[in-house]
């Protein structure tokens, strides 16, 4: 597991929402099963949004709008 996971592991909510936020998405959130909140709106962040993001069992909130996201990204989550 990554470092990073391994402090967020127990975290169940990830608020970065307009604070610039850049790149792709960080594949390291998909590995925090317990996150229910995944909030990244109005970020330049860009790429495609991986498909691992369905597996967040718990995820009951994911705001992924206003970034620069490419492709399909909301047919493999189903909340």
């Amino acid at each position: 597991m990554c470092s990073l996971c391994l402090s967020l592991e127990t975290y169940k909510a990830f608020y970065a929402g307009a604070t610039l936020l850049t790149g792709s998405f960080p594949m390291e959130l998909t590995e925090i099963d317990a996150l229910e909140d995944l909030v990244i709106y109005e970020n330049p962040m860009t790429g495609t949004l991986p498909t691992e993001v369905g597996k967040l069992t718990n995820l009951f909130g994911f705001l992924p709008c206003g970034n620069l996201f490419s492709g399909m990204c909301y047919h493999f989550i189903s909340l």
